[in-house]
């Protein structure tokens, strides 16, 4: 009988280590599927994050080789080794020209095109990069050498442009692959024509390119009273060269406020110097403002193109009198049948204000450098018409004179008054100003005699 129980309970311990070791051998098997859900997770979560690094680490490696390139062109320009000594012009050196220990590759493959870019300012130089490998990872536009970095960096570059300008230089020399020779070609440099329309405020253009730049502008008309309409205004046109980045300030004028109702009360002249009128006896508009650009200076006296504008029409006891034409060498003056010489607004010339009535009368206005004479705006209730702006405005009067316009050039600028911003390198060539009782070239590129409406100006790169 204890035998028995002996070997029974050898039987049930054998049968429960037996149930143990499944037991712990079904836990292991839960425990190693987890693992590696655990380990695929993160596989997920890291090759990604490893490819990204290796890309990142290549792109590095990449803008590296670029800083080594250049500063090794820089060396050879330093050097007088390599000539670039032009200001005008943008030199292109080729990788190969440069000796570079390990720097001949891309981390991705061969380069197919790369290029060190240099610019002489005059007291130094600025070096750029631009480049293409086999494998189309590179810079496709030129960044500066000391702001090259990994995210420059980019793909799927399928060709580089040759060549082209860099900050607008005239000329492009591009060196052979061992830089004993090369070729200067033109500068491929373009900036679209900017036409400005009437905004009551000073617009900013800036040159994008170094080279010969079209200059155009139209005066504005002056306003309107019953049965006579305001004077016209001229037009003034130049070439002019500029250098990359140079600011052109553009006022476009504002065509002069019309007394159609013969109502008493101010009418206010068109922006950029449009002399006041003040209404009612008939009716008394006001006077069209010129249209001038000034160079690196938002001062009347950094103008180096001017199209004056017209002066107000006026009428009185069934008389109806147009304004005055304005641009030209001189405004026209009112064809009113004045009782003195002071009565009636004179145009405005080459060097002096036009004379009027409001030289000697309280209420009125005299025309001064860039405004018509007019209403002064005070308690004053004389009627009077307003004088065109431009180079020089119109004088006021019951009639009242245009505008005079206005060229820079080297036969021109001792007419310009003291304070003058300009220089020589600012003149115009193939320049004039036409008055607005001619026929010339409208905005839209017809003919029209004088200039209707507000003010325009345009402004056309020629090229290098």
């Amino acid at each position: 009988m204890k035998i028995n129980n002996i070997f029974k309970n050898i039987s049930i311990n054998k049968e429960t280590k037996r149930r143990k070791k499944l037991t712990n051998s079904a836990f292991s098997l839960i425990e190693l599927l987890a693992v590696i859900i655990i380990f695929g997770i993160l596989l997920l979560i890291a090759i990604p994050a490893v490819s990204s690094y290796m890309d990142e680490s290549k792109n590095s490696t990449y803008a590296t080789t670029a800083k080594e390139i250049i500063s090794g062109a820089r060396t050879l320009v330093n050097d007088g080794a390599i000539k670039a000594y032009d200001v005008d012009t943008v030199y292109y050196i080729p990788y190969t020209c440069v000796n570079t220990e390990g720097a001949r590759k891309s981390p991705y493959g061969e380069f197919d095109q790369a290029y060190v870019i240099v610019i002489y300012t005059g007291s130094g130089y600025r070096f750029y990069w631009m480049s293409k490998d086999s494998e189309g990872m590179g810079i496709q536009f030129p960044e500066e050498y000391d702001d090259i970095d990994e995210y420059d960096i980019t793909d799927g570059i399928d060709d580089i442009e040759d060549v082209y300008s860099v900050e607008g230089r005239r000329y492009v020399y591009v060196y052979n692959e061992d830089c004993t020779d090369g070729e200067q070609r033109s500068s491929v440099c373009t900036q679209e024509p900017v036409n400005f329309t009437y905004t009551g405020a000073a617009q900013l253009y800036t040159a994008e390119c170094t080279g010969k730049f079209k200059l155009e502008v139209w005066g504005a008309q002056g306003g309107s009273a019953p049965s006579s309409s305001g004077g016209k205004g001229g037009y003034s046109y130049g070439e002019i060269n500029l250098l990359n980045g140079t600011n052109l300030y553009v006022y476009v004028g504002g065509q002069g406020q019309s007394d159609t109702n013969n109502v008493s009360k101010v009418y206010y002249g068109g922006f950029n110097g449009g002399g006041n009128s003040y209404g009612g006896n008939g009716g008394r508009a006001a006077g069209g403002g010129g249209t001038d650009i000034r160079i690196n200076s938002d001062s009347l006296y950094a103008r180096v193109i001017v199209a004056g504008g017209g002066s107000g029409s006026w009428y009185w006891s069934n008389q109806a009198q147009s304004g005055s034409v304005g641009g030209g060498i001189a405004g026209a003056t009112t064809t009113y049948s004045c009782t003195t010489a002071t009565s009636c607004g004179h145009g405005g010339t080459q060097t002096a204000a036009g004379t009027g009535y409001g030289n000697a009368n309280a209420g009125w206005s005299v025309a001064g450098f860039g405004y018509g004479g007019g209403h002064d705006l005070s308690s004053s209730t004389a009627t009077v018409t307003g004088g065109g702006g431009g180079w020089y405005g119109g004088g006021a009067g019951n009639g009242s004179g245009g505008g005079s316009g206005y060229v820079y050039t080297a036969s021109t600028a001792s007419s310009y008054p003291t304070g003058c911003l300009l220089n020589s390198t600012n003149y115009l060539t193939n320049a004039q100003t036409i008055a607005g009782d001619t026929s010339f070239r409208s905005p839209t590129g017809d003919l029209e005699t004088g200039h209707s409406g507000n003010g325009y100006a345009r402004i056309t790169y020629i090229g290098g």
